[in-house]
């Protein structure tokens, strides 16, 4: 698991690094620390260098952004991981919450606090790394969570995969793959399905489904045929009440 830190008190930043080392010591858990002053300098490694941590501690008073408007701006760019805020106040919960926090602390920071945070942190990374995928496009290997991707459409003797923003160097992968064997590679992920003989879909990311077209949430609009769409809809239904419950 990777952690950032973005705190701009130098004595903070030694506190939750100290804090860490003594929860992977007790938990026996592996986990990386990078640490930031400002909030400009991780979103500048976020957005040039790829840099994606499994879990941001911001704290939100910090010259230059807030720890709030840092967290918009990642939700903004699709970064699905989890916040945490480190503040000296309360007055903010309810912005935290707005971008889906996984908690908010209130600085000094309990210990106790602390771990609970990175056990429940720990427990969604474990969850999530569960559900990647390993695939060959041309001479390079890539793995990808099941999250980012898209849909994939029949391409001659590929498949053309497409892939949420800036989830891997390449919007879209071409592989020597057909719908029916990405379809067999994916079939303990239940959002992963057939549209017609040339669409595989994630249903996660549909907005809008008729039986003209389907449009997902990057904006996309894809034409199934209209033969699938019964079968699509029920799919889709389905999985809306089962992720739901």
């Amino acid at each position: 698991m990777q952690i950032a830190v973005c705190e701009d008190i130098k004595e903070e930043q030694e506190a939750v690094s100290e804090m860490l080392s003594r929860w992977k010591e007790t938990r026996g858990e592996k986990a990386g620390l990078r640490s930031f002053e400002r909030a400009e300098a991780f979103l500048a490694a976020f957005e040039a260098e790829s840099y994606r941590p499994d879990l941001v501690l911001l704290d939100i008073f910090m010259p230059g952004l807030t720890g709030i408007e840092a967290a918009e701006r990642l939700r903004k760019q699709g970064y699905d991981g989890d916040i945490v805020f480190l503040t000296t106040s309360k007055d903010f919960a309810l912005n935290a919450y707005a971008v889906d926090a996984l908690q908010y602390l209130v600085k000094p920071v309990k210990e106790e606090e602390f771990f609970r945070v990175l056990d429940k942190a720990a427990l969604s990374y474990q969850t999530e790394i569960e559900r990647y995928l390993s695939i060959t496009a041309g001479r390079q290997f890539y793995r990808f969570a099941v999250s980012d991707f898209i849909y994939g459409e029949a391409a001659g003797h590929s498949l053309m995969l497409h892939f949420k923003a800036r989830a891997l160097d390449k919007d879209v992968l071409k592989v020597s793959l057909s719908v029916s064997s990405f379809v067999q590679m994916t079939e303990r992920y239940p959002e992963i399905v057939r549209a017609g003989a040339g669409f595989v879909i994630n249903l996660s990311h549909i907005s809008s489904l008729s039986t003209k077209e389907l449009r997902f949430d990057n904006g996309v609009v894809i034409y199934p045929p209209r033969s699938a769409y019964r079968t699509l809809k029920e799919q889709y239904m389905q999985y809306c009440f089962t992720d739901a419950m």
